[in-house]
């Protein structure tokens, strides 16, 4: 990023700029873009800040939101890292969903990709955490009785 700092921008930012044509594609820098297909998927503006707002703040609190498991490595916990890995992606997803054009197949993906996100962070998340304990415990039941 020192050598080459426009790397990652996008091309419509070096063209020059015209006062009377406004260009059909403007997007945010690239770590700005998943936010930004949070704020597409909604079609309200008021909501669309939230929503954009309160994916901020859900990955903050992701660290309390996983406090119910009793094995903390996430290397034994192979249902997390599922689920872990398709955060990821999804995330990586709307990203590239934020570059796209408003058009209606990409609103779409956007808005299914944004409630699978919000989903993952306010359920999933705090679910797998109680699902591993109940396994840890049923397994822990199981090899006492030996």
């Amino acid at each position: 990023m020192f050598f080459k700092p426009t790397a990652f921008m996008h091309p419509a930012n070096f063209e020059r700029a015209n006062p009377f044509l406004t260009p059909k594609s403007i997007v945010p820098e690239w770590y700005f873009l998943p936010f930004y297909t949070i704020l597409k998927a909604v079609p309200n503006k008021t909501g669309g800040i939230i929503a954009m707002g309160l994916s901020i703040v859900f990955i903050v609190c992701l660290p309390f939101l996983d406090k119910n498991t009793l094995v903390k490595a996430p290397k034994v916990r192979l249902l997390w890292k599922f689920f872990f890995w398709s955060f990821v992606f999804n995330f990586i997803f709307l990203g590239w969903l934020g570059e796209q054009p408003a058009e209606e197949l990409f609103i779409i993906l956007g808005q299914l990709a944004t409630t699978y996100y919000f989903l993952s962070l306010l359920f999933l998340i705090p679910l797998i955490g109680e699902i591993e304990t109940l396994i840890l415990r049923v397994q822990d039941t199981d090899n006492s009785t030996f």
